[in-house]
């Protein structure tokens, strides 16, 4: 039987309500986590990480005990994938070097000629080391900030060397130059990149995001296999003595803007939470909704299916599809994952409509 009031309510079952609730259980505070499948994350960007938040995790568990965390790598697997800019196919999420060297040579308008020499001098090795530790530094870095509204570009610029430096600074050229081929390349692939590593985006960049972007577009990407992962952080919580439903909440009662109460359909009575704290997107279902500042997009999944191994060359690999006719439009990009030979998962993006 629950008890009728818990410190924290955490609703929400994913990696990242385990490291909340743990983190409340170490400060001593009575934890309920309840998997309600109205509140969740989709499939796309909390599992598909890079080098900066491996590190990030990896901090985290160190910093709080949580030994899932601190061998985060055994659950990522490798993952590269395909942006396609009209009729150029760019192959990103590999090694820092050979992304770099990928941009350069398939978009080699957005770099000068003396940026191209620069790269070409380099050393492969030396470079994805040196790439590894600007990765770790912003890592740390923004481990270390207070806040998250605290992360600007200077979080990014004084993690870098003097070549990455240059690599940036001249995109950032490119981009703000009056040459419109080099802006519009630089835009799509901005425009790509947003819709691969974040929820929101829009057609105007700050030079932080454009910083970030370029950061992410450097780095390794891995998928996260969240099942193993989510299984390993549910037995830590259990282990000190934390609770986990999954249920739905079938009556919420409010006072003062405030949650006042639950009730569960699992027939445990009314708990009273001291804090509740909702960890995912709001699905239908729910008797009340968030106020939303941007515009909001969601998206359709079909899968194909073809009775000969014509993806064979593609399977396991991702392409995100830009095409610069539809920049700011309804139906801005769309994304196939070829998950085996014969098998294809297409994803369109669109927007909810208010």
């Amino acid at each position: 039987m629950l008890k009728s009031e818990s410190d924290c309510v955490v609703i929400g079952h994913n990696y990242f309500s385990f490291i909340l609730s743990l983190f409340f259980l170490k400060s001593k505070r009575s934890v309920l986590i309840i998997d309600d499948e109205r509140v969740k994350y989709g499939e796309n960007w909390h599992k598909n990480i890079g080098e900066i938040e491996r590190n990030f995790l990896q901090l985290l568990g160190l910093e709080y005990e949580i030994d899932a965390l601190k061998e985060i790598q055994s659950v990522l697997t490798p993952s590269p994938y395909y942006v396609y800019l009209n009729n150029r196919m760019i192959l990103l999420g590999q090694s820092a070097f050979q992304n770099i060297k990928e941009l350069m040579r398939k978009i080699p308008e957005c770099f000068s000629c003396k940026c191209h020499d620069l790269f070409q001098s380099q050393n492969e090795k030396e470079f994805n080391r040196a790439a590894e530790i600007f990765f770790y530094n912003i890592s740390e870095n923004s481990f270390r900030l207070k806040r998250t509204q605290n992360f600007d570009e200077s979080v990014i610029d004084r993690s870098m060397d003097n070549l990455l430096r240059t690599i940036f600074n001249d995109f950032l050229l490119n981009y703000y130059s009056q040459n419109q081929e080099s802006k519009l390349l630089a835009r799509q692939l901005l425009f790509a990149l947003q819709g691969k590593f974040q929820s929101l985006f829009s057609d105007s960049y700050s030079k932080t995001e454009i910083k970030y972007l370029l950061t992410q577009a450097l780095s390794p990407r891995y998928i996260l296999d969240e099942n193993v992962l989510n299984q390993k952080m549910q037995d830590a919580f259990t282990e000190k003595n934390g609770v986990i439903k999954n249920t739905t909440i079938q009556y919420w009662q409010f006072y003062q803007k405030k949650l006042t109460s639950i009730l569960l359909s699992s027939y445990e009575g009314v708990i009273h939470p001291n804090q509740t704290y909702f960890v995912g997107n709001f699905h239908s279902g729910l008797p009340f909704s968030l106020e939303k500042k941007y515009r909001v997009f969601t998206d359709l999944i079909l899968q194909v299916r073809y009775p000969e191994d014509i993806f064979q060359n593609f399977e396991s690999l991702k392409i995100l599809y830009n095409p610069s006719e539809r920049l700011g439009s309804d139906y801005p990009m769309w994304e196939s994952e070829f998950v085996s030979p014969r098998k294809a998962n297409v994803r369109y993006l669109y927007p909810l409509q208010p």
